[in-house]
């Protein structure tokens, strides 16, 4: 069972880069010992354009998430990924509400997503409400498509995103305490 919390991140930081590469190891879709893992345009996982987060359990990194808008109004789902030991415990429904909630920050109304359909994560799409859709970005590794009709009721997690040192960061979301720290 998942027994941590989500921190923001970004794309090139040294653990992101790490766990990247062992989800496209997982895949086969790297040279033994090389991460693999392109680097997006600058900024295009960080707000106001999207947001990259990373599920930690006792000080590791177990998981991660990134959303991006895709075009306006209409958002994309990446990189959603849990290390084996901490799947169907709760980390990746927690990274994908979360993404959910910072897509509808960026003005979102839908949320795509592509998967080549191993492990668990098609199951969790589905019970989350993705419906399939005709393939969106040409993607050769994905055999699914999906799409969701957000609203401004997504669940935001009850999550504290902290910085890298475990502080708290403020609220982007017009919670209760944004602006503070």
């Amino acid at each position: 069972m998942f027994d941590g919390y989500l921190t923001e991140a970004r794309f090139d930081d040294e653990l992101v880069r790490v766990l990247l590469g062992v989800q496209e190891g997982e895949l086969g879709s790297s040279a033994p010992g090389s991460t693999g893992v392109a680097l997006p345009a600058a900024g295009e996982f960080e707000p106001p354009h999207g947001a990259f987060l990373v599920a930690v359990d006792g000080g590791a990194a177990v998981g991660c998430g990134a959303v991006r808008l895709l075009e306006p109004r209409i958002g994309e789902l990446q990189r959603l990924y849990v290390a084996p030991p901490f799947r169907r415990g709760g980390a990746g429904r927690m990274l994908l509400t979360a993404l959910e909630g910072r897509a509808v920050v960026l003005g979102c109304e839908r949320l795509r997503l592509d998967t080549d359909g191993r492990g668990p994560a098609l199951a969790l799409f589905r019970a989350e409400g993705y419906e399939p859709i005709a393939d969106y970005n040409g993607n050769p590794h994905a055999r699914f498509w999906f799409e969701k009709q957000l609203t401004a009721s997504v669940d935001r997690p009850r999550t504290v995103f902290t910085n890298p040192r475990g502080e708290p960061l403020p609220r982007t979301d017009g919670g209760p305490d944004a602006g503070s720290a």
